[in-house]
């Protein structure tokens, strides 16, 4: 067993994979009642075609605040350019 199992192991024994999954449920939804979209990369609907995500935040919020990955989703080519520029 290499010392990635071990420790994801550990980590489910205690109890602390089931509070992570709270924690980004709770700040993803906090995001959707902000913004009326959210951002969740860890989702699996996400990982598997992460189009129809990037699409709605384009369309609502373009310039997204994500509390879960501590930062902004920038959608629109303008708005990454100049965030780059700056």
């Amino acid at each position: 067993m290499n010392l990635h199992i071990k420790r994801s192991l550990l980590l489910r024994m205690l109890g602390i994979a089931p509070l992570r999954w709270i924690l980004i449920r709770l700040l993803v939804g906090i995001e959707r009642l902000e913004s009326g979209v959210a951002f969740d990369p860890t989702a699996r609907a996400f990982q598997r075609n992460p189009y129809p995500a990037y699409r709605a935040l384009q369309t609502k919020d373009p310039v997204h605040r994500s509390r879960l990955i501590g930062g902004q989703v920038l959608t629109g080519y303008d708005d990454v350019m100049k965030a780059l520029g700056d």
